[in-house]
């Protein structure tokens, strides 16, 4: 049983073979760089990033926004701008 990630990457580099109609010889990363596919990887990081997004912005159902939490440091960060 392979992991969700590793079923995707799977999933993701057969389809692009069979797209392409490239052969398993060759190398999958030219076919996924000329079709401007993302590497499995950060699909399923940007979809995560983008559901917490979306969430804390009122697009996803409730209850979905309800189990998150922003988060507040208790100390200013380096990155806060000084006024």
């Amino acid at each position: 049983p392979h992991s969700p990630k590793k079923q995707q990457k799977l999933i993701q580099n057969a389809a692009a073979r069979f797209l392409t109609r490239s052969k398993k010889e060759q190398s999958i990363i030219p076919i996924l760089k000329s079709s401007h596919w993302h590497p499995a990887k950060h699909r399923l990081d940007l979809k995560a990033m983008l559901l917490v997004y979306t969430s804390l912005h009122g697009s996803e159902p409730k209850y979905i926004s309800d189990v998150l939490e922003e988060f507040r440091p208790t100390k200013s960060l380096r990155s806060e701008p000084i006024f």
